[in-house]
């Protein structure tokens, strides 16, 4: 029997989706399926130079360490014969290196098993079976030919007794054989009724030997029941499985993009610039939020103080303060009583809390 072969496709830029594994799988199989991936980078063909190693997880749980082959962009792995040791849901999952590059789950189903067994009997092999039922075979055949028998012996005693009666309406010289005659058929009745009783017992046994196997036949049908509706419930949970992936990768996006959203604006206040301007000093003081670059930018804009000693503005009862602009256009805040307190209101203007 030709190898099974699955291959699936994956592109390096995308996320890796669950398949399913084509063909069927049976216990007592060795290597009959080949699971490959042909693997690209953003639509282009790769070269692959990383080792291949599959891990399958069969029913029991255990898992199963397959070391694959690879040639150009190709990668695959032969199932061996512990795969395929326990029936019922079998998933693979395939590597290059530690990335994941292709998964996929099926079904190993059970083959036939050596034993047969009904209400009452068991029969330890199909040969066994098929010797019973050539001998119900041979036991109606010989009822047949019993009977058939039983049957050309009652037609030679009616015979018999025809002529017994012909010879006794003859002269009595003839009552003698006539005895003679009846005699012989009433032993050949008898020869035949035995035959009758035999073949009678011989189509009792071939009945119950028929009821045996009828009884037998519908032991089978019920187990092949049994595995179809297996099947269909391996069918149902491999789709709820791949229900459950796509509904983790519509998660998994929706998070990305929410991330990317918190790392742009991260990015514009990270790289927030400011400048200040002096202004006249009868002008008013301002501050203004603009987007330059992709980035905020603050201006500030502060009128220059009136002339005075150190361009000193204010008088306190516990010291002096005072703003100057240098050269550079920077405002510089001298003080002597504690650090006065700067924000910026809801109209953007800059407030000094002294």
């Amino acid at each position: 029997m030709a190898r099974i072969e699955t291959w699936l496709k994956c592109d390096l830029q995308q996320m890796v989706q669950v398949e399913k594994l084509t063909g069927n799988v049976f216990t007592a199989d060795n290597q009959a399926n080949r699971i490959g991936v042909i693997v690209t980078d953003d639509g282009e063909s790769v070269t692959l130079t990383e080792g291949v190693t599959g891990y399958v997880i069969r029913q029991d749980d255990a898992t199963v360490v397959v070391i694959g082959s690879t040639s150009g962009n190709r990668a695959w792995i032969d199932l061996p014969a512990s795969a395929y040791t326990v029936p019922g849901l079998i998933s693979i999952v395939i590597k290059l290196g530690t990335t994941t590059v292709a998964a996929c789950c099926g079904q190993v189903a059970r083959t036939t098993t050596d034993t047969i067994v009904d209400p009452g009997h068991v029969i330890p092999s199909i040969e066994e079976l098929l010797a019973k039922i050539a001998d119900c075979e041979a036991a109606t055949a010989a009822a047949i030919a019993a009977t058939t028998a039983a049957n050309t012996a009652t037609t030679a005693a009616n015979s018999a007794a025809g002529s017994a009666n012909s010879a006794a309406s003859n002269a009595n010289t003839k009552a003698a054989l006539a005895d003679e005659k009846a005699t012989a058929a009433n032993t050949a009745a008898g020869a035949a009724n035995t035959a009758a009783g035999s073949a009678n017992t011989a189509a009792t046994n071939a009945n119950t030997k028929a009821t045996l196997a009828d009884q037998k036949a519908s032991l089978a049908d019920q187990k092949a029941t049994l595995a179809n509706t297996a099947a269909a419930n391996a069918v149902d949970k491999a789709s709820a499985a791949n229900t459950a992936a796509g509904s983790a990768n519509t998660a998994a996006a929706a998070a990305n993009a929410a991330a990317a959203n918190v790392n742009t604006v991260t990015a514009k206040i990270n790289n927030m610039t400011a400048d200040a301007e002096s202004l006249a000093s009868s002008a008013s003081a301002s501050a203004t939020i603009s987007e330059v670059s992709g980035h905020k930018h603050i201006h500030i804009g502060v009128p220059r103080g009136a002339d005075g000693r150190d361009g000193i503005i204010a008088h306190v009862d516990l010291g002096l303060f005072s703003m100057n602009i240098n050269n550079d256009g920077d405002l510089i805040c001298t003080y002597s009583t504690e650090a006065p307190a700067l924000e910026i209101d809801a109209n953007g203007d800059l407030i000094f809390t002294i």
